[in-house]
């Protein structure tokens, strides 16, 4: 039996991944100022599902969300159909599930079979672990295109990650290059 810790964390994880799908079926990020603010920072196939990760600003709040290579989703620009999508404007340390965002794609009507978990973490975050084996390398966002001087990170794998992967951590934790804590920050 998991000690109760791990069955807590296992319980709020879910309880996060079951909102964000709720909340990825809409799109909660307003639509960027004439969509030339808004940058393409990555994108990927993770189990034959394509995804495009979009950061713009909003006012003075950075914004993160899915979209295709046309742009961000947004009414202008709708997810298509088994699209992985939804947004979130506004990171920052103070209100729990502000520091990262998780989009999850569901093949018709079952459950869900991947997830995109994102977030921008301050520019002295060399990596983010974000399971209890798994430490993954930032990357910063383009200089000049009118975003803050961050990082960012993303994690695309399987809704269900596997035992293999360890137990994902409710807050990600960002490291500097030495492996020490970096504390979030508001963006």
């Amino acid at each position: 039996m998991a000690p109760r810790r791990v069955r807590v964390l296992g319980a709020m994880l879910a309880a996060l991944l079951c909102a964000t799908l709720v909340s990825a079926c809409s799109n909660t990020a307003p639509a960027p100022d004439g969509e030339d603010n808004a940058v393409l920072i990555d994108s990927g196939t993770t189990a034959n599902v394509g995804w495009d990760l979009w950061a713009w600003e909003d006012g003075s709040r950075l914004c993160m969300g899915m979209g295709d290579e046309s742009g961000p989703n947004t009414a202008q620009n709708a997810a298509a159909p088994g699209q992985l999508s939804g947004s979130q404007c506004g990171f920052n340390d103070k209100t729990q599930g502000k520091t990262y965002y998780v989009s999850a794609q569901n093949a018709g009507n079952g459950p869900p079979t991947v997830a995109l978990l994102f977030g921008p973490v301050p520019s002295a975050a060399a990596s983010v672990q974000v399971t209890s084996k798994i430490t993954l390398k930032t990357a910063a966002f383009p200089s000049g295109a009118g975003l803050p001087s961050v990082r960012y990170w993303v994690w695309a794998g399987p809704y269900q990650p596997p035992a293999s992967d360890g137990t994902l951590l409710a807050i990600p934790k960002p490291l500097n290059a030495q492996g020490k804590a970096v504390a979030f920050q508001a963006y």
